[in-house]
């Protein structure tokens, strides 16, 4: 009898699906949006989203995910809007 692998061929079984989280590391943040790293340390950067640094590293909570959709409704990210200050 031939040894059988418990993997299943590609495509097959159920596809992975991505946990909520409480909050996410810049590089996981930037990954759910497609984007560089460098463009989330640069929003941390401008106040554009929130953020906690916990010591060397910068964690995003799940609801500024919330903050970045596209006014229209598609999935077009858009630069995120400054957290506070005044409206003009």
């Amino acid at each position: 009898m031939h040894d059988k692998g418990t993997a299943l061929p590609t495509g097959q079984g159920t596809p992975a699906r991505r946990r909520s989280q409480v909050a996410y590391t810049v590089a996981e943040f930037a990954e759910l949006l497609g984007k560089h790293p460098n463009t989330v340390y640069e929003w941390i950067r401008k106040g554009q989203i929130p953020f906690e640094r916990i010591g060397n590293g910068y964690f995003i909570p799940e609801h500024a995910l919330g903050c970045l959709r596209s006014p229209a409704g598609d999935d077009a990210l858009a630069a995120p809007p400054r957290m506070g200050g005044e409206a003009a």
